[in-house]
């Protein structure tokens, strides 16, 4: 049997001169879950963490790979943008399927290694959905999930192959850009990484690179063995390439600091032991390995949108604010309160983007409560309970931080108004708001727009002071946007 291996276009190997080995460390700065898509029959969690057959938590390269062409993408031609043909993106991860069968691909130029972590500490996070109308817990919507506990440290390891006819400048430029993303914090991984989950970071870069024209390159590629590596603190400096000049992302930030006025509590597992208390306040344990109060991203993203809901209820109607926050907090299958969505398993993506913060300056105090009977004003039998929620005064910080993408002048009208009600306390956060719980103060805010073919340059804002506000920043162009929902009106295709 004859095998044609010289037929034209049967073979066509590209190529490669050389190697670059990029090594790093992925520390997780909070909690994050990597679905492994179902539950073991006998597990008793709903959402359990991606493990490989010796049961280590496992990190697939499709996962890095892909948030790394997610973040290059972005960055390069702005959120929920398409690649472009020619681009850094696709020269650097190939393209990607098309529907036109005259148009080839081209496989990716970078590989990415799985990571995998023998021994992890793993938490506990509870997850229920709020009914806005009644602001209490929807039957059967509550969940659990195993998260990977903050600290915790991914081996990276990436291989790029550069081609003799390749643009070694332009290729090692896109890398770059990319790994800058795991750099500098921006890029975050796993699931509810829009809700305060999976943000890491890399601090030092090991960088190798092989002339595989070069004898001794080439047999220290085989056998593993560096010939010139480097360790560095900027990937940029570490592939000898310049930062990407151009950000073509929009997104307008809010990070806003708050003093406690009084508990706080949200709700976890705590301890079982029989003398611990029935509630205690949600503690998460840190980067560098300290156990602290939070406020999870997902609390903090539900009270932000219902009120937001209430305040575009309370203005323009529930059949104009449902599809409006829908839009802005995103749209689950089942959001049958939408009469717009015609069909109704459509999901919408979130363009808000909330993060976890740390309660700090606070102390955690037991209280002892009872259930009263409405009907005697007499104290239930059997329901003494008790609460473990965290206590905070004027030195009490908690740093919030809310991000919109692509955001419309009316959505952050809508942000400011929620942002005022948090910073006068009428808005609280946590559990137990009836009895007094969650109130916040405004200390100080400092709100970013970037809009790249708007503005020459970052537009930015400062609130400082609880009583008697001052604002940095043009006062006017915030009382704009606030009008801007207020005259808000409904157009086809929103």
């Amino acid at each position: 049997m004859t095998t044609h291996t010289n037929v034209k276009g049967w073979r066509n190997p590209r190529p490669i001169t050389e190697r670059i080995v990029v090594e790093g460390k992925l520390v997780l700065q909070t909690p994050a879950h990597f679905n492994s898509g179902d539950s073991a029959p006998a597990s008793q969690v709903d959402l359990t963490l991606l493990r490989n057959s010796r049961g280590h938590i496992f990190l697939p390269g499709a996962s890095i790979a892909g948030a790394l062409r997610s973040y290059l993408r972005d960055r390069e031609q702005g959120y929920h943008q398409s690649e472009t043909e020619g681009g850094l993106t696709t020269l650097l991860f190939g393209m990607t399927k098309n529907d036109e069968e005259t148009k080839e691909g081209e496989q990716s130029r970078l590989i990415v290694d799985d990571s995998v972590v023998a021994t992890s500490a793993v938490e506990m996070r509870d997850g229920v959905r709020i009914e806005p109308e009644t602001r209490t817990a929807a039957d059967k919507a509550k969940f659990d999930m195993e998260v990977i506990a903050a600290g915790t440290a991914f081996p990276l390891r990436f291989e790029l192959l550069i081609c003799a006819d390749d643009d070694s400048d332009k290729i090692r430029h896109a890398l770059a850009t990319a790994l800058a993303g795991f750099e500098n914090g921006e890029i975050t991984m796993g699931g509810r990484k829009r809700r305060g989950l999976g943000q890491v970071k890399v601090a030092k870069w090991h960088v190798t690179r092989y002339d595989l024209t070069a004898p001794d390159d080439f047999i220290g590629w085989l056998t593993n063995e560096p010939s010139n590596p480097s360790s560095v603190d900027s990937i940029f400096a570490g592939l000898k390439a310049e930062p990407l000049g151009i950000d073509k992302r929009d997104y307008f930030t809010l990070e806003a600091t708050f003093s406690l006025n009084g508990p706080l509590l949200v709700r976890s597992n705590g301890d079982t032991s029989p003398d611990a208390p029935d509630m205690v306040h949600l503690q998460a344990r840190q980067s560098d390995g300290a156990l602290k109060p939070i406020l999870p991203g997902t609390s903090l993203t539900g009270v932000v949108r219902h009120h937001a809901l209430r305040i575009a209820t309370t203005l323009h109607g529930s059949t104009v604010a449902e599809p409006f926050v829908a839009n802005l907090f995103g749209r689950g299958p089942k959001a049958k309160r939408d009469q717009r969505v015609e069909k109704d398993k459509q999901h919408v993506a979130s363009r808000f983007v909330a993060g976890e913060a740390v309660v700090k300056n606070v102390k955690s105090l037991i209280q002892s409560r009872i259930r009263i009977d409405r009907f005697t004003g007499g104290a239930y039998e059997t329901a003494l309970f008790e609460e473990q929620p965290v206590f905070g005064g004027d030195d009490s910080r908690l740093e919030l931080a809310m991000i919109i993408r692509n955001p419309k002048p009316y959505e952050i009208g809508l942000l400011l108004l929620v942002l005022k009600d948090l910073w006068s306390s009428d808005l609280p956060v946590g559990g137990g708001s009836s009895v007094g719980r969650g109130r916040l103060q405004g200390v100080e805010a400092c709100l970013a727009l970037q809009e790249y073919d708007k503005h020459d340059k970052l537009m930015t804002w400062c609130v400082k002071g609880s009583k008697a506000l001052s604002i940095e920043g043009n006062v006017d162009q915030l009382e704009a946007y606030v009008t801007a929902f207020c005259d808000y009106k409904e157009t086809k295709g929103e």
